[in-house]
């Protein structure tokens, strides 16, 4: 007797579903953040993408929500001590004010900003 992946499966949930949970997930994370932060206000995540790819993706729901800032990288050639960090402000930043180098480089051109 064969049994089909219907058949033996409750349910499952496509890779494309996945990903629309996780859009309207950082969505409503972002739009909630954003609305309880002042203009100029700045907020820092540590965060652990699975890939660049995904790092793009929450960099890029974190603009489309009116944040400004981008991602730092603190030692990015080491594979243990290597941090990654998106830095956002609320609106416009406060003026004068630079987004922070990443550590453990010598090139100070190591940060990604979004605008």
């Amino acid at each position: 007797m064969e049994l089909s992946v219907c058949q033996c499966c409750s349910g499952f949930v496509t890779q494309t579903s996945l990903h629309t949970t996780l859009l309207k997930r950082l969505k409503r994370f972002f739009t909630m953040l954003y609305s309880s932060m002042r203009s100029g206000g700045r907020a820092v995540f540590q965060v652990y993408p699975e890939s660049p790819k995904q790092m793009e993706l929450i960099t890029e729901q974190a603009t489309r929500c009116g944040f400004t800032g981008g991602v730092v990288v603190d030692f990015p050639n080491s594979t243990k001590a290597k941090k990654i960090f998106l830095c956002l402000f609320a609106g416009t930043p406060v003026a004068n004010y630079k987004m922070p180098q990443g550590l453990g480089t010598e090139n100070e051109n190591n940060c990604t900003i979004q605008q």
